[in-house]
């Protein structure tokens, strides 16, 4: 099991070695509605009437390498623990319109590049294995990461049998899945805020002998720590919005080297949609 290397934890396992100073940055940080996204050790000094230098060294004092180090842990704990009024308060009400949408658009794209730079490609090798090795795939997200899980079950019941997508029924979901056990895969998608709904239902897959993976945004938070494989993926926050740009990009690579494991049985399943899709005219045609 990994350990809890979130900003939180770390805090708590070094607060009583800490000066007076350091506590006070430290209790900033957690505690502080002034604390945003991507602040620099500059602005945190500033707000605080420090030096910029002790904020650095405070970043050491946690065994971290330097700041920037102590700036993603930052950004990992303002996404799990900040509710969506206080992702809202960030912005700014003077900002122009036309402001908000070109900063949405290139804060994806910067998402997507940080995405595919930071990609761990064994550990996407290891779970592309798993998906297409394993007996059967149970998949599960809640709330918004539950239209990644419909995602990616729609595709991968195209590409392999006994493959189920939890969650349809959150009173039913105990229920669906109590049969999984050794040979069986959950997959679980988990992006702030986390729910204890999805560690819960993991917990119970992983005692039933389950190998669980995730993609999440970080390493440091509990679904990570009770999973077998962690695909590490950023996601992005627009103001309120959960933007899930960067995991979809990442899960539809994933899908089309499923696909390329099994040519044929992909070719298969497509050649028998189409025909239904024809015979019940899903779609237009040109004769329309």
């Amino acid at each position: 099991m990994r350990k809890d290397n979130s900003l939180e934890n770390i805090i708590h396992e070094k607060y009583l070695l800490l000066s007076k100073r350091q506590k006070a940055i430290a209790d900033f940080l957690l505690h502080s509605p002034d604390v945003h996204m991507d602040m620099t050790a500059k602005q945190v000094a500033q707000k605080l009437l420090i030096s910029e230098s002790t904020v650095v060294r405070f970043a050491q004092e946690l065994d971290l390498e330097g700041y920037r180090d102590l700036q993603e842990l930052m950004n990992d704990y303002i996404k799990s623990t900040s509710t969506t009024v206080d992702r809202l308060s960030f912005s700014s009400d003077s900002t122009p319109q036309t402001s908000f949408i070109q900063s949405a658009i290139e804060s994806e794209i910067t998402t997507l590049r940080k995405a595919k730079d930071n990609l761990n490609l064994e550990t996407f090798v290891k779970i592309v294995d798993s998906l297409n090795t394993s007996k059967r795939v149970f998949i599960l997200g809640c709330r918004t990461s539950y239209y990644l899980a419909s995602y990616l079950a729609f595709y991968m019941r195209l590409i392999k049998d006994n493959v189920f997508l939890l969650g349809n029924n959150h009173t039913t979901i105990y229920e669906e899945m109590a049969s999984i056990n050794e040979g069986d895969v959950l997959f679980v998608f988990s992006f702030p805020r986390y729910t204890n709904a999805s560690v819960d239902i993991a917990s119970l897959a992983r005692n039933n002998g389950a190998k669980i993976i995730a993609m999440t945004d970080n390493e440091n938070n509990r679904i990570s720590r009770i999973s077998d494989l962690v695909l590490s993926v950023d996601n992005n926050i627009l103001f309120f919005v959960d933007s899930l740009a960067a995991p979809m990009a990442i899960l539809n690579a994933m899908i089309v080297e499923l696909s390329m494991l099994n040519k044929q049985q992909t070719i298969n399943s497509l050649s028998k949609m189409e025909k239904i899709w024809q015979t019940h005219k899903i779609f237009e045609t040109k004769e329309q």
